[in-house]
This record gives C-alpha cells, structure tokens and sequence, in this order.
C-alpha cells in the first residue's frame, strides 16, 4: 500500500474514525428504553452482515464493539434515525446520513484493492466528511485534529495555496462586509430584509453544492460496486450450476440403490410388526397371570390370618362359655397371657410383628380411615400419644399400635363379658327397647358427622347450612325431631369451625379451609 499514498492516508483516517464513532453509535443505542443494543444492530442489519455480527459477537464472549464494523455505521443510523439520532443530530439530518454514508463507501474503496491508488480529489472529500463526522458526534478535538493532518500531510503544496487564497479572500470579504454594513444601517428595512434573504439563499446553495458532490460519489462507487457484484454473480451462478449437476447424477444412483434397500426394509419391518405383535400380547396374558397370581397370593395370605386369628378367638370364647356354665366368671386377663398374631379393629386386620401391630397400603380399609379422621386434632394427638402412629412412607400409607393398646381392648372384653355374665345371673325383666337394633337410638356424634360433612365441601366451593343439614339428615337416617334438633343446636357446623376444617364466608355460607383440604385429602380411598 506505500505506492498508493491516497489509499494508505484514507485507511489511516477511516482506524481513527471508527472507534469514536462506535462508542458514540453504542452509547445512542443504550438510550432506548425496552430494546437491548445487540437486538437494534440486529435489526438494521442485512441478513449476511446479522450473520457476520452474531458471529463476532459470541466469538468475543458479547463485546459489541468488538463486534460492529465499520460497514454497519450507515444502516445502522439509517434504521434508528426517527427514534435516535434525529434527535441527538437535530438539524443537520441529511448531511450527517449523507456523509455517514460516504464514509463507509471510503471503506469499501480502501477494501477494494484492484491495482490503483484512489482519486485525490475523492480522498480530499474523504478526509474532510470523517473529520466532519467526529465534529457531529463531539469526538474529542485530538481525532478531529489527526484527520486534518493526514490531509494537510497528502495534499500539502495544494492545501497551503487554498488556505492563503481562501485567507485573502475571507480577509477582503470581512472588509467589504464592514462597509456593507455601515451603509446597511443607513439604509432602510427593506434592504435588511433582502440582504438577510440573500444570506440565507447562499447557504442554501452551498449545501445543496454539497448534497450534490457527496451524491455524485456515491453513485459512482455504487456502480463500481454493482458492477464487481453482478460479475462475482455470475461465476458463482456458472459453478452452482455445475455443482448441481453433478449431485442430480448422484441423487439418481443413489435413488437406484436405495430402491432395493427400500424394499428389504418393508420386508423386515413387516415380519417385526407382526412379532411385536405377539410379543405384547404374550406380555398381557403374562401380566394378566401374574397380577392374578399376586392378588390370589395376598388373598390367600389374609385369609390364613383371619383363620388362625379366627380359631383362636374360638378357642377363648369356647374356654369361657364353658365357665359361664359352670356359673364362673373369667378372670381379668393377666400381664402375661399369650397376645395372638393378629387383631382386627375398625375392620382393618393389624398383623404382629415383632413387639407392634402393623398394616399397610390396600389393607388399610376405608372404615378405619374414617374413624382415624373423626378424632380431629385433639383426638389423633391422643392416639399418637398412646404410641399410635398414622405415617406416608415411600407414597404408601402405614398404620401402628402398640401392644399396650392391644392388651387394653382384650381387657375392656373381658371386663364388658363379666359385666354381661353378672347381668345374666339378676334375672331382672327384660327392659330391652321395642326399636330395631339397627336404627338409631341417638343422634351422631361430633366426630361421626366430620367425614360426611367434610365431603360436602370437598369442592371448595360455598354451602348454604341447609345443605349441610340435608345432607347429615340424609346420612344418618334421622327423623324430623332429630333434623331440628341437629338444625337448632348448630353443633356439627361449630365443631368444623372450633377444629379450623371450614370458616364462614358469609350468613348462612361455609367454605372449606386449607387444613380442611389437607385432612380431605389425607384420606387414601
């Protein structure tokens, strides 16, 4: 590049304009409230030069200065005009585009090396719009002032003669001026507002002198441009259809050979179907076995269990029927009497094992459950405290006494047996109640009426206290006395409320609460 003075000088200048100018486009692009900066540049961006920015941009770990080329300086001040640099440009908004632009054909002229130094009088302008730019954005004067040598420095000889003649000149001009201006006093306003007019029509005209050198440029490298494009366009055309060529012939050889391929592999897929076919099938009838197998197993386990708990219950009530004959009555039971292995309570079989009784998952049944959330807070705290203990393990529930308790309902048996035994031998009137055993003698208990209540509002959505009611009523089998007296007393309503299962969202309304919901479902069925 030493023998192309012009060239090496521009490229000097364009190293020297590009980092201000950057920072200065960067900093503008912040400003926009709601759009990162990388998105802006993105969009202004063509699609070759957006893929050559995300390129940069993540081989530089997100540096977008690093990231920005020159070349992107005039699309992108072009696409953000409105909503950015018009306003930080005000009004020189051509000139500044239009020279922006020029600037980045300067670049491309310098990257276009095609054997020949470039035009003087272009360099001059050049030279002269990047140190105008660097003005526009208040770069510091120490760039400003490196253009001008770089200029000064090419174009010395010429530059000292321009610079003397423009100094006479502006030097003459300033006298005339004065005398002008001592005679415009005198003259009247319609000669000031001429002069003012005349004024403003040379500005005008030196603008549009410069709107149209800049103009003239730029179309000039535009074709040069165009035409270096269209003819790399047409090799490139020439090739791919060459290329293309060659892959058709290629696409037809292998559409031969995977014809064959195509037609084993439909044999194959057919003959794979048919034994994945009987394979599932072989599965279900497998499956089927085997679940049936493992229900029969634990069927079978439960009801050896039963059995044998079963026939030692036998065994105890056959021992002491024979004493009630004898007119005996059995002893408490003592510390020490054999516990049998298993204990049924609330219909859920509790299996022995070691020192507790123990039951799991789908043995638990659904009677229990019921009885294990009709005791409230206070009443399961109770339980637990007598070594009860009602736990999920690995998503399964498990349930265990203690064999305390377990010795304590063999005690209330045989003490309610004695009682029973006693009462026997009185040989008092029958006093029994004409009402069959299995109505209701009395209304339900709190606890009782928690489960059927809570199911109402299972749905978490507001219940009139009739509903309630109704529902109770309907439960339970009660009779229209003991429906008002339910209705009356409110007691199954303020026992949800007292435990914190539902609140009252307005008169007459309740809503299930979150420990409701919880308790809810806390039942496994």
């Amino acid at each position: 590049m030493a023998n192309y003075p012009n060239r090496k000088v521009l490229n000097e200048a364009l190293d020297i304009y590009y980092y201000p100018m950057c920072s200065f486009i960067v900093n503008c692009l912040r400003k926009v409230k709601g759009r990162k900066v990388e998105d802006l540049i993105d969009h202004s961006l063509g699609s070759d030069q957006r893929a050559d920015f995300n390129r940069k941009l993540q081989k530089n770990n997100t540096d977008i200065k690093s990231a920005i080329d020159l070349n992107y300086f005039a699309p992108i001040i072009r696409h953000n005009w409105k909503n950015v640099f018009e306003q930080v440009f005000l009004g020189i908004k051509l000139e500044v585009r239009s020279a922006v632009g020029l600037i980045t054909e300067a670049r491309n002229r310098v990257s276009h090396r095609d054997g020949r130094d470039i035009d003087s009088e272009d360099t001059r302008v050049y030279l002269f719009h990047i140190a105008k730019v660097l003005g526009y954005i208040n770069a510091s004067d120490i760039k400003q002032k490196e253009i001008e040598d770089i200029r000064n420095q090419l174009f010395a000889d010429n530059a000292y003669e321009h610079v003397a003649d423009v100094s006479d000149q502006l030097e003459t001009t300033g006298a005339e001026n004065a005398n002008l201006e001592k005679l415009l006093k005198d003259k009247s306003d319609r000669l000031e507002e001429m002069e003012a007019e005349r004024a403003t029509y040379e500005k005008r005209v030196e603008t549009e002198s410069i709107k149209l050198k800049i103009t003239e440029a730029g179309k000039t490298v535009a074709e040069e441009r165009l035409s270096d494009i269209s003819n790399q366009l047409e090799e490139e055309k020439t090739e791919l259809e060459k290329r293309l060529e060659t892959i058709s012939d290629r696409l037809k050889d292998v559409s031969r050979e995977n014809a064959g391929y195509q037609k084993r592999v439909e044999t194959i897929s057919d003959q794979l179907e048919i034994a994945n076919a009987e394979k599932a099938k072989y599965k279900k009838v497998i499956k089927a076995a085997s679940n049936q197998l493992a229900v029969l197993k634990r069927t079978n386990a439960q009801l050896e269990k039963r059995l044998e708990t079963t026939l030692t219950r036998l065994e105890e009530v056959e021992a002491e029927l024979a004493d009630c004959k004898a007119d005996k009555v059995p002893d408490p039971l003592p510390q020490n009497t054999n516990i049998p292995d298993f204990v049924t309570f609330q219909g859920t079989t509790f299996t022995k094992h070691f020192d507790e009784y123990y039951v799991a998952g789908d043995d638990i049944t659904q009677s229990f459950w019921y009885y294990w959330q009709s005791q409230g807070r206070e009443g399961k705290q109770e339980m637990r405290d007598a070594g009860w203990s009602v736990e999920k393990v690995n998503g399964e529930w498990e349930v265990t006494i203690s064999p305390e308790d377990f010795r304590a309902w063999i005690q209330d048996e045989v003490t309610e047996l004695n009682s029973l035994l006693d009462s026997s031998r009185k040989e008092e009137p029958s006093t029994q109640s004409t009402r069959p055993s299995y109505e209701r003698t009395s209304l339900p208990t709190v606890k009782e009426m928690v489960q059927p209540a809570l199911e109402l509002f299972a749905d978490r959505k507001e219940h009139r206290r009739v509903e309630m009611i109704n529902l109770l009523t309907e439960h339970f089998s009660l009779d229209d006395d003991e429906r008002r007296y339910l209705s009356k007393t409110g007691q199954a309503e303020k026992h949800l409320m007292n435990e914190g299962l539902i609140e009252r969202t307005r008169t007459g309304y309740y809503q299930i609460t979150t420990y409701g919901i919880e308790v809810v479902n806390d039942v496994p069925f």
